[in-house]
């Protein structure tokens, strides 16, 4: 069954990984048009606007209850043996069984080294919670991402949660010693996206909490957060208005501009 659940929803996804890509394009240009003198110190701009992901992390609870997860890579050469092995450490770190794991190249053009990406679908349980109070574990998710061998390493993921809507316990902003993480709410669809940034490459140094705690330096997100370049981008995968041709886009000119600024 969950060999025919996870191309179907890959199906659904894919308009969504997109727009999260897009997103980041808006976010370059408006960095670009802002003029030197009146820019905000680097520490003091959120991490949706210093730091382009290296991997978009697309992620659905199903009726059933299982969690899929579509993986898209920024670096066209990315070896596959390599996020395989991510996904399956990944797995194990959460305490799920793997299900359906498929890892491909997407070519957008055959003749056009440039026109393929590296991607992975997959299903597993407890990534989402299932009580009224969801919990999403991305501590597991930044530690099994990390480590990866130079050219391949990765320093910033992109993490949406499909369909989810914040509440009361959900982490909006966290700093440790080997991770920094900012998330943000939108509508239409309904969906929590995290830009997280690994301060370290050893997976040992990278805790993340579950929930809001007020005794680390953390808060609760915010109900809505219309504003940014990320809103409109959500609301134009809502009406259909996004194409493929903006995820080619974006993934050349990452290319051309190389790695975000750490």
């Amino acid at each position: 069954m969950m060999k025919r659940l996870v191309p179907c929803v890959r199906r659904i996804l894919l308009p969504l990984a997109c727009a999260a890509l897009v997103s980041t394009l808006a976010v370059s240009q408006a960095l670009g048009s802002q003029a030197e003198p009146e820019a905000p110190a680097e520490q003091d701009l959120s991490l949706f606007l210093r730091a382009k992901p290296d991997v978009v992390i697309l992620v659905e609870k199903h009726a059933i209850g299982t969690d899929i997860v579509e993986v898209s890579m920024v670096r066209a050469d990315y070896p596959p043996a390599l996020l395989r092995q991510q996904i399956e450490d990944f797995a194990e770190r959460l305490g799920s069984e793997l299900h359906g794991l498929q890892v491909y190249r997407h070519e957008l053009r055959k003749d056009d080294p440039k026109m393929v990406f590296l991607r992975a679908s997959f299903g597993v349980t407890g990534l989402i919670s299932n009580g009224a109070e969801r919990l999403y574990q991305l501590e597991p998710l930044a530690q099994s991402f990390a480590g990866a061998p130079e050219p391949y390493t990765l320093h910033t993921l992109n993490v949406i949660f499909q369909g989810e809507r914040p509440n009361p316990i959900t982490l909006q902003k966290f700093s440790g010693a080997g991770v920094e993480l900012e998330g943000q709410f939108h509508r239409q669809p309904d969906g929590i996206e995290y830009r997280i940034q690994l301060l370290s490459q050893n997976p040992d140094e990278i805790e993340i909490p579950d929930r809001y705690q007020k005794e680390v330096e953390s808060v609760s997100i915010e109900k809505e957060k219309p504003q940014g370049p990320a809103a409109w981008v959500w609301v134009a995968y809502a009406t259909g208005s996004l194409a493929v041709g903006g995820l080619v886009y974006w993934i050349l000119l990452n290319r051309q501009t190389g790695r975000s600024p750490r």
